[in-house]
């Protein structure tokens, strides 16, 4: 009995650890299989009795990137747009071409689906919602203040940082700096398109992936519904979605082999490419400081200012420490001793110099010492004299 609590409770454990330790991005729903795989890159397939497969790619934003690529533009539209940017026309491709011109581009192009919504009454054509790719506004979208109104969605994007999320549409959202590069209008789930009928759907979305990096989440089916395409989406663990054109526009191909297929030609189309996106380059760096050779004299390594600047204060001129003047020309020394009469040697070149009380000739600079010995006697004599 205890070892059955015992296995039922590790059991337990497992299953609790796999689900806080699973990412959601990670989850596959049952039934869907991996069909292939490029770096970042898996395309999984669900087969139904009777019905049409579902696809869905999904693309680790960290290991592999998510472009936009359009038909050609016949007008420019600068301007036009009802949120103050461009609303151009493109020429419309079929799935085939526009995967030939992504391959051409990138040859780790890995898959290609249909995009924006647009009219289908006329080539070359309009986009309905709002297209942002690399950074520039391509079309505000002819649709994006009188269709569908607040359900409306920007699926956004920045492959440099794996970052993703999903917002409402608004000229702040699209146009402002530093919102991500990449961005696509769509709607929301739950907007009147049909939502029960089995037609063909395309959905986009994004998988939080915590402090790891975002996946994007693609589903492309010709045969789903709304609810069911939300669900799939949901069940590989997306954290919210857009729908984007469906019934005869959604197609799919993968690795140059058609997944869903239409003959409808369509302006605009997401490519994913099995390479990771770019970095930004570092900032400069600071310039260092100058290095100064220490064993070279202090005015080698001075520099001059610079021309655009006011020139520095000069230093002041410092005048040379002249040597002193040797003591010549004093006068008349007096030699005195307590006891002996005054003696005065006036031509003597010398400087006083105090000893024991009394003062003696110190000879100066430049003073002959043989003097010296000429006066001893003299002094001498005159001591004697005195006794």
């Amino acid at each position: 009995m205890v070892h059955f609590g015992c296995r039922w409770l590790s059991a337990v454990i497992a299953a609790l650890a796999s689900l806080v330790w699973t990412p959601l991005w990670a989850q596959v729903p049952e039934g869907f299989t991996e069909v292939t795989s490029a770096a970042g890159c898996v395309l999984y397939r669900k087969d139904y009795p009777g019905g049409q497969p579902d696809f869905v790619v999904t693309v680790d934003l960290s290991a592999a990137r998510v472009e936009q690529l359009t038909g050609a533009v016949a007008d420019a539209g600068a301007g036009q747009g009802p949120l103050g940017g461009p609303n151009p026309t493109f020429e419309r491709h079929s799935l085939a071409q526009l995967w030939d011109m992504a391959k051409a581009a990138d040859s780790a192009a890995f898959a290609v689906v249909n995009g924006q919504f647009f009219s289908t009454a006329s080539n070359p054509t309009p986009l309905a919602f709002s297209v942002k790719s690399g950074g520039e506004v391509v079309s505000d979208g002819y649709g994006v203040t009188n269709e569908f109104p607040g359900e409306l969605l920007l699926l956004r994007w920045d492959g440099p940082t794996a970052t993703a999320d999903v917002t409402a549409l608004s000229a702040d959202a699209l146009h402002a700096e530093g919102s991500p590069p990449e961005q696509v209008g769509g709607l929301d789930v739950a907007a009147n398109k049909g939502p029960g009928n089995y037609v063909g759907r395309t959905f986009a979305g994004f998988a939080d992936g915590g402090d790891g990096p975002d996946r994007l989440l693609l589903f492309s089916s010709s045969f789903s519904t709304q609810p069911g395409a939300a669900e799939v989406l949901t069940g590989f663990g997306a954290t919210a979605m857009v729908m984007l054109d469906g019934g005869g526009s959604s197609q799919l191909i993968v690795a140059g082999d058609s997944k869903v297929s239409s003959t409808r030609a369509i302006p605009h189309a997401l490519v994913v490419i099995a390479e990771p996106p770019e970095q930004p380059p570092p900032p400069p760096a600071d310039d260092p400081p100058p290095v100064v050779d220490e064993d070279s004299p202090m005015e080698d390594a001075w520099q001059p200012p610079p021309d655009d600047g006011p020139p520095p204060d000069e230093p002041p001129d410092i005048a040379p420490v002249e040597s002193p003047e040797p003591f010549a020309d004093v006068g008349p020394v007096i030699l005195t001793e307590p006891g002996m009469p005054p003696v005065d040697v006036s031509n003597a070149t010398t400087a006083p110099r105090a000893v024991d009380g009394g003062c003696v000739a110190s000879p100066g600079p430049g003073a002959p010492w043989h003097l010296l010995f000429l006066w001893l006697p003299l002094l001498w004599g005159l001591r004697a004299g005195a006794d």
